[in-house]
């Protein structure tokens, strides 16, 4: 773990316990579950104020060397690859670490190979990294609040230990979960690292689509 310190302004988890209780109060998916003893990771990545902060592309590197540390940390570790979904699911999440402030969670998901819906994120900052498969990733801009329909406007495939996308979004639209829209399409089996600003919503006001 690397110890260069950008700001003390960063995440704060809860610790252990508090984060279980913190989980099984909120999660209402019996796929997910949580894991201790990573939550230390959190505590390094620091926050991003607003797409105008000034050591916002500095952070945003720093934030990537963090999840790239946590995912070698990973795969030393065998109980990664037990308890994966059932070949008709199409994933299942470990949470690793809540933020106390924010409810943030850092979270692995394991997926097969099924893409997700076109779906929206909370606006804030967050990152995506793959740790282990390959996968595509399309992106969309929308084109209509009210009917939640959107566009493409890019695509690209990746491989193991790579970012995917990591940055800070901000409200420019009304809509609701507007924030990085996009389709996740493994091409095989996959491991994925996540952090994002509030627990998965599981197809729960987020979802968009293209217009027929």
């Amino acid at each position: 773990m690397k110890q260069k310190v950008i700001s003390r302004e960063t995440l704060r988890a809860l610790p252990a316990k508090e984060a279980v209780k913190a989980f099984q109060r909120i999660n209402t998916n019996p796929n997910n579950s949580y894991k201790s003893g990573f939550e230390f990771y959190m505590n390094y990545i620091p926050i991003i104020h607003g797409k105008d902060d000034p050591k916002k592309a500095e952070k945003l590197e720093y934030i990537a060397d963090i999840i790239s540390d946590l995912a070698e940390r990973l795969m030393q570790e065998s109980w990664i690859l037990e308890n994966w979904p059932s070949p008709e699911k199409m994933l299942n999440r470990v949470v690793l670490g809540i933020d106390e402030v924010t409810g943030g969670e850092l979270i692995m998901v394991r997926w097969n190979a099924i893409e997700t819906p076109i779906h929206g994120h909370q606006y804030g900052q967050m990152i995506d990294y793959l740790v282990k498969g390959m996968a595509e990733e399309i992106e969309y801009q929308i084109i209509d609040e009210k009917l939640r329909t959107v566009e493409q406007i890019g695509s690209a495939e990746f491989k193991s230990m790579q970012v995917l996308s990591n940055d800070f979004h901000a409200a420019d639209t009304v809509v609701s979960r507007g924030a990085l829209i996009h389709k996740f399409i493994p091409l095989k089996k996959c491991i994925t690292l996540h952090y994002i600003p509030e627990h998965p919503r599981d197809g729960r006001g987020n979802l968009f689509n293209e217009p027929k």
